[in-house]
């Protein structure tokens, strides 16, 4: 009988120079008591690599994050996660002059402004603060919008840090 998989096994398949989709097996790895992997990268960059939430919900995200906050922002400026607390990807962490999405969910003290464009609110009328857009308005033509950078925002508002005030002279 002819096999529709010509491949006779996962180790062959390996063997020949290709890989299976598979889920990191370092997503429920703890980074520390309260964070895990996935979560880490969710209150980075607002999802995960395998799309999944990894909170029971967002008042969990949110607890999550002011535990772990001096962590995150302690991240600013590397270039990617350090192999020591289970990074499992190559991936930029957050630079200066910008902030993580966690900040921007629960800290932000106000949107970002529009400098081009003219915001349609989706019918759902999105509160900014849920959307998960780094301090923009959710907004039906997102395309068409342009917003301050992060840069200009956090200087408007005053929220610099010291490494960023002493880059600044």
């Amino acid at each position: 009988m002819t096999s529709l998989f010509p491949i006779a096994s996962r180790r062959d398949f390996i063997k020949k120079g290709n890989d299976m989709p598979r889920k990191y097996a370092i997503s429920k790895r703890k980074i520390n008591a309260n964070l895990t992997g996935w979560q880490l990268d969710h209150l980075l960059h607002s999802y995960t690599m395998d799309q999944s939430f990894p909170f029971t919900n967002n008042e969990n995200r949110k607890i999550c994050w002011f535990q772990n906050r001096d962590f995150i922002i302690g991240l600013q400026g590397l270039k990617e996660l350090p192999k020591s607390i289970g990074a499992f990807f190559t991936r930029k962490v957050f630079d200066y002059f910008e902030r993580p999405a966690g900040w921007w969910d629960y800290e932000a003290p106000e949107m970002r402004r529009v400098i081009k464009g003219k915001i349609e609110i989706p019918g759902d009328a999105c509160v900014w603060k849920d959307s998960n857009t780094f301090g923009k308005q959710a907004a039906v033509n997102w395309q068409d919008i342009e917003y301050e950078s992060q840069k200009d925002y956090l200087m408007r508002v005053g929220v610099l840090n010291n490494a960023e005030r002493k880059m600044m002279v």
